[in-house]
């Protein structure tokens, strides 16, 4: 799906809701560590200089989820995740590295060793999200949302499945490997542009309707379709 929005009607509210959202983000997780600790899969663990990296970050995201299952593209799991994006950082840049989050709310008990095994440079973390963003030389994901707050953060984006905010112009998008390492060498170290990425925020933002997830009110159901009613005419 592709804006179209006027620049200088929303240009100043598009600045004002991508601070908002920035600052809310860095208050709610930064703690300003110039070290961190990445831990491997085999529980050893070590302290990198995030100045010393420039890695790859490759948040994993719900195994059994839809996300992955129906909108996951050509990417079948995380396994081959890791797999096709540690290989082709290897092809890209010997020396660059992957590095993994898990999913907070992953509940099954998945092996990864074996890939780590086999390609030397993925790093396994349990640091903050945004710490990993604020320090990444590039983002790579199926769909999550993570994606999205990189984009806050003006670092560039690779998606390899469906993902909401795929068409807004702002992200690369791989459908095989080769396509992958393409966007690689040209999106790595690059910036997105604010304002740009701002409007995106600006869009998310006018869509949120406080409500109870798990059991949301009459009203806010109305509230929200409303508000997807009023949504620009592509």
């Amino acid at each position: 799906m592709r804006y179209f929005l006027r620049e200088r009607q929303f240009a100043a509210l598009s600045e004002k809701i991508y601070d908002s959202l920035v600052s809310f983000q860095r208050r709610r997780l930064f703690k300003s560590q110039s070290e961190w600790k990445l831990n491997d899969p085999k529980g050893e663990s070590t302290r990198t200089s995030v100045a010393e990296l420039g890695y790859v970050f490759l948040p994993l995201q719900v195994s059994d989820d839809a996300q992955i299952l129906c909108h996951g593209g050509w990417i079948s799991g995380n396994k081959m995740l890791m797999e096709v994006v540690a290989s082709a950082a290897m092809s890209v840049d010997p020396g660059l590295q992957v590095v993994v989050k898990p999913h907070p709310t992953e509940y099954r008990n998945l092996d990864y060793k074996s890939v780590a095994d086999m390609y030397p440079n993925v790093l396994w973390s349990e640091d903050g999200t945004l710490e990993l963003i604020r320090s990444a030389a590039l983002v790579v994901t199926i769909n999550s949302t993570v994606g999205f707050e990189a984009l806050l953060f003006q670092k560039p984006v690779i998606v390899l499945g469906d993902a909401a905010y795929a068409d807004a112009g702002l992200v690369g998008k791989a459908r095989d490997v080769n396509e992958l390492m393409h966007a690689m060498r040209k999106l790595r170290n690059t910036l997105v542009d604010r304002l740009r990425a701002g409007e995106l925020a600006q869009m998310v933002y006018d869509l949120m309707v406080p409500c109870n997830f798990a059991d949301p009110r009459q009203i806010e159901i109305e509230e929200l379709w409303r508000r997807i009613e009023g949504l620009p005419t592509i």
